[in-house]
């Protein structure tokens, strides 16, 4: 899969992945300094999501010797991205909760789906919604999805967010019809 990643971050990462704080963690990391190595490491040299490549490369003595890796402990806790959950929950919502008290818990793979589905919006927007099928599998590449079905979820979720804001509409509006309003009066209150 092919990542497009903007020039100023591409600058960005190889500022920081030469520099000391990055050579200091890579030297406490499995794969220490090779081109297999993780960008991002924490203090420990340990990765936030363990690859399914250091896996076999770890089980795999022989390859690891031969590539001039030196094998850590066996028993190494797999990373699941606990520490990323675990920031966004202390740090970063608590952090946005100062402004906004009202915003709502979520997910690193939260930011993953609201990407997708920006990404859909402005595809069909650019395309037109004659152009789904383009649109879909542009989305489709970008976020790596191995089905065109699992994309297409979030052109049924598009779907079901404008009839379910139809349904809310509709509702309000019967709700309101014979109660004054700001809304239906001409704004006056």
């Amino acid at each position: 899969m092919t990542l497009l990643v903007p020039g100023w971050l591409v600058q960005d990462l190889r500022i920081y992945v030469n520099s000391e704080e990055a050579k200091k963690r890579r030297a406490r990391s499995f794969y220490r300094e090779s081109a297999d190595n993780y960008v991002f490491l924490s203090n420990n040299g340990v990765p936030y999501y363990t690859s399914k490549q250091e896996l076999v490369d770890r089980r795999n003595k022989s390859v690891n010797e031969y590539a001039g890796l030196v094998s850590r402990a066996e028993g190494v806790a797999i990373q699941d991205g606990g520490s990323l959950r675990k920031h966004i929950r202390e740090m970063l919502v608590p952090l946005i909760r100062r402004e906004s008290p009202n915003f709502q818990d979520f997910t690193f793979h939260d930011l993953r789906a609201t990407f997708g589905m920006n990404l859909l919006e402005s595809q069909l927007s650019h395309l037109g919604e004659q152009n789904i099928t383009s649109a879909l599998e542009y989305v489709r590449q970008r976020m790596g999805h191995a089905n065109i079905i699992t994309t297409m979820q979030y052109l049924q979720y598009k779907s079901r967010l404008k009839w379910k804001n139809s349904v809310q509409h509709e509702f309000e509006s019967k709700l309101f019809e014979h109660v004054s309003t700001s809304a239906n009066v001409g704004g006056l209150v």
